[in-house]
Order: C-alpha cells, then structure tokens, then sequence
C-alpha cells in the first residue's frame, strides 16, 4: 500500500491516522512496523502532524465550505430536525395521568373525541387509554379532549422555533 503522508493525524492514544483520515495506524500488532515507519517521517516532518479533527470539527469545516444560501438551509433542515424531536418528545398531565402528546397520539385522541362527539356521548362517558407510562387507564372524553388541547398548545408552541432568530 503507497501512503499518502501529506497530513498525519495523531490520536490521544498515540496512534496515527494516515492517507487523509483513511487508515488508522495504532502501534500494536500486525500495525507495529507500519507505526514505525510513520513514526519516524512523523518526527522528520513534524509540519504535518496534527491532532485528528474531532466529528464536529469536520462538520465545520464542511458547512464553512457552503454558499451563505446552502448554510441557512442547512441550519433550517437542523432546527426542523431538532422540532421533530421535541414534538415527538410530548407529553402533557391531565389529573394525574400522562399522555403521549405526539402527533400519532394527537391524532388517536382527536378521533376518539371526534367520535364519541359525533355519537351523543357524554363528556363524562370513559374509554380505554394507554398513557405514557405504558399503564392502561380509563380516562373520560373530557380528560382526553384536554390532554388533546395541551398536547397540541405545545406542539404550537414548538412549531415556529425553527424561524425565529
């Protein structure tokens, strides 16, 4: 294998990382002789030794690489990821009981309500819900319709972050 020493990447444990960031070269085993021979142009040519980037450093240096137009969707596409996973993370309490406020679980107690609206029942009837903690609950249609409007105030709540300054 030809090596490309043009930058040689050290690591914590004294290892090397060569050909770009491509093979790692840890000085044991079936590696030893190769160690020692980046090693040695290592200490020749200490001007292309540096410490290996760390994931995040190499994710700046590729978004400083965008256009100002590909940088602001990128960090758009972030911020829609991380709502995702705060709306996905909903819960809200309703007399003690905690629900899932996901949208798959809005969308579950909106057609239960719907439902048990449509066909005269009384806010007052119960129906059977799995709440967050995974224990089966008998909830009323009122408690649910309100776990409902919470879950969905604060999805509201999250759903413009991703435009805000």
């Amino acid at each position: 294998m030809k090596s490309d020493l043009s930058i040689i990447y050290t690591r914590p444990n004294g290892s090397y990382v060569i050909n770009k960031g491509m093979y790692h070269v840890p000085n044991e085993g079936e590696f030893t002789k190769l160690w020692e021979q980046v090693d040695a142009y290592a200490k020749e040519h200490p001007e292309v030794v540096m410490p290996e980037p760390t994931p995040e450093e190499l994710a700046a240096r590729e978004f400083a690489k965008l256009t100002p137009e590909e940088q602001e969707a990128a960090l758009l596409a972030q911020a829609k990821a991380e709502r995702a996973s705060a709306v996905a993370a909903i819960t809200v309490e309703v007399d003690g009981m905690v629900f899932d406020g996901d949208e798959v679980a809005q969308e579950r107690m909106a057609r239960t309500v719907t439902a048990a609206t449509a066909t005269g029942a009384s806010m007052n009837d119960t129906t059977v819900w799995v709440l967050h903690d995974n224990t089966v609950a008998t909830p009323t249609i009122r408690q649910l319709a309100t776990a409902l409007r919470m879950a969905g105030e604060a999805q509201t709540a999250l759903w413009t972050v991703p435009y805000e300054a």
